[in-house]
């Protein structure tokens, strides 16, 4: 199987695309990846455009975690809230683009 999360860099645009081969659920590897993916924006200082396989983006959290073990199920809330957290407050290189014009 291929890595479900990968990795590319457009001049200030990383592209972080999502395979898990089915439906791109939101297991504790695919938080992980995603999360080091992230990591990796962040160093590089570049806007994100996140995205899954056509046609399938994500069905969610996996469920199979969430009715297994406890602990793993705390582990994948965890991760997914942190993930989510992190979606809403990642930080734009606004310093790095020119000023709005009027038109």
């Amino acid at each position: 199987m291929t890595e479900p999360v990968t990795y590319s860099r457009t001049d200030l645009v990383s592209t972080i695309g999502m395979d898990d081969g089915k439906v791109n659920v939101f297991s504790i590897p695919m938080l992980r990846a995603l999360n080091g993916a992230f990591d990796q924006a962040e160093r590089d200082e570049t806007v994100v455009l996140l995205h899954g396989r056509p046609g399938c983006f994500s069905a969610g959290f996996d469920l199979g975690t969430l009715s297994g073990p406890p602990e793993d199920a705390l582990t994948l809330l965890r991760l997914g809230a942190s993930l989510a957290e992190r979606i809403l407050s990642f930080p734009a290189p606004a310093t790095r683009f020119p000023p709005a014009r009027s038109c």
